[in-house]
């Protein structure tokens, strides 16, 4: 089965329809450009109207400068992408010259991947890189990161699912080059813009940048902290590495169920509770998880509540 992405950047105007969405498996936006050179302003908008439409899995891309500092531009990339969607899967390297900067060479390409997935913390499966044969050729042989590929071919306008299959097909010569190439972006004339094709299943996808389905996703703990909803109930008395509070465990059922009512704010009624979830809290702790928020264990122990405070300490196990 072959699925389809688009991505997006601020020339992209409108919004996709319903029914456009519903043969996406991935949305692509551009977000940076250079070092602090340009933000794309539509980066969220997008993203969000994306989102709405059930298309759940996103990403974003930068381009890449091959005469400015790749750590700094890598970092900032990955901060504003965070920034306006925490859930992105995909970060991804748009290599090739524009005219106002300079293309980096497929060395310079790997090591900005390397420096994406490095910060990101993220699956080097996850950071793609955009690299056009018809700039880079046989140097390509040396990428180290899932190629995304552009052959336009006459660039047919029309439904991009009806493009891919009348006029490339899976056994098309496009699909080669030199080195593999798990996506081709096979037009830019399409109803949706700008269209990429990948040969398997969204769970294919997901596998394939060493991301976690989302039926995988709903059954990982949730960590959050003040920042991320000033309402959390921040507990006083208790200790944890670093000054950090976090508790976890829901089965899957309550998991969802907890979701769905976007309930955030936990108290435990004892410390007795609080020192169980400790005992088999991960270690170590997870990037992100916070100082000071509380997050859910199973329905029988703990109340919602947005007041009050409990007293007493829990150390976790080590």
């Amino acid at each position: 089965m072959t699925s389809y992405i688009t991505d997006w950047s601020n020339h992209n105007s409108g919004s996709l329809s319903q029914s456009q969405a519903d043969g996406l498996i991935a949305f692509w936006h551009k977000c940076t450009d250079g070092d602090h050179w340009y933000a794309d302003p539509y980066f969220k908008s997008h993203v969000d109207m994306a989102r709405g439409l059930g298309v759940d899995t996103n990403g974003g891309y930068h381009v890449v400068w091959g005469n400015k500092d790749l750590t700094s531009q890598a970092r900032w990339f990955v901060d504003r992408v965070r920034a306006q969607a925490p859930d992105a899967k995909v970060f991804m390297s748009d290599n090739e010259p524009f005219g106002y900067n300079v293309a980096p060479t497929v060395a310079q390409v790997n090591a900005f991947n390397q420096a994406v997935a490095d910060y990101a913390q993220v699956p080097a499966a996850s950071a793609l890189a955009y690299c056009p044969q018809w700039y880079y050729g046989s140097a390509l042989s040396g990428l180290r990161f899932p190629w995304v590929q552009s052959n336009y071919g006459s660039n047919p306008s029309g439904p991009y699912a009806s493009v891919y299959q009348n006029t490339v097909g899976d056994q098309s010569s496009r699909w080669h080059g030199p080195a593999p190439m798990p996506f081709l972006q096979y037009g830019s004339n399409t109803d949706v813009g700008d269209a990429n094709a990948f040969r398997g299943t969204l769970a294919d996808f997901l596998a394939f940048i060493g991301q976690p389905s989302q039926e995988e996703e709903d059954m990982l703990p949730y960590f959050l902290s003040a920042a991320d909803n000033p309402s959390i109930y921040l507990v006083t008395g208790a200790t944890a590495p670093s000054g950090k509070i976090a508790a976890f465990g829901l089965s899957q059922d309550n998991w969802n169920a907890h979701k769905a009512l976007n309930l955030k704010s936990v108290v435990l009624p004892t410390t007795a509770a609080l020192g169980a979830m400790y005992d088999t809290a991960p270690q170590p702790w997870p990037a992100g998880s916070g100082d000071g928020g509380i997050i859910v264990g199973s329905p029988a122990a703990y109340s919602i509540s947005l007041s009050g405070s409990l007293s007493g300490s829990a150390t976790p196990q080590s």
